[in-house]
């Protein structure tokens, strides 16, 4: 899974052995710890516990769980209804994106005020598609949304 060959398990089991003979900081964090250990250096200037620190910091990069999806795509479920079937993916996400700008900072479509160019185009014929270049003209305006929530 990791790519990792039979010689360099060798070393790693054999670095997990000698890890204990360096003195390390106590530290709160399992990942500072681990980061420490792939910055040490020994009296030749080189890492004697690269694969092994290599191979910790790999694995603390791996989700320890899939709630993240699973409240992604829940979130999408509520934008992305059977009504709104027809939606493109550009919009969902800049949809997505603006319900979760507001959300971290606590703000709701109550307290939430648009910006002046964006309500200009309320109403109007430039709020829609019509080609490829009309596209532009739409992502601006996510984009100046994106700008106030984020």
């Amino acid at each position: 899974m990791f790519n990792i060959t039979d010689k360099d398990i060798d070393k790693i089991e054999l670095q997990w052995r000698k890890i204990n003979l360096i003195a390390r900081e106590n530290t709160n964090f399992a990942i500072d710890c681990w980061y420490k250990v792939y910055e040490f250096k020994g009296a030749d200037n080189n890492n004697p516990f690269n694969e092994l620190a290599n191979l910790a910091l790999t694995i603390w990069c791996i989700p320890w769980s899939n709630a993240a999806c699973e409240r992604i795509f829940s979130q999408m479920n509520k934008v992305k209804t059977k009504l709104r079937n027809r939606m493109k993916t550009p919009l969902l996400i800049a949809l997505l994106d603006i319900r979760s700008g507001l959300k971290r900072n606590k703000k709701c479509c109550h307290n939430f005020s648009l910006p002046d160019a964006v309500l200009k185009n309320i109403g109007t014929n430039e709020v829609y598609i019509n080609d490829e270049t009309d596209e532009l003209a739409v992502d601006e305006d996510i984009a100046l949304l994106l700008q106030n929530v984020l």
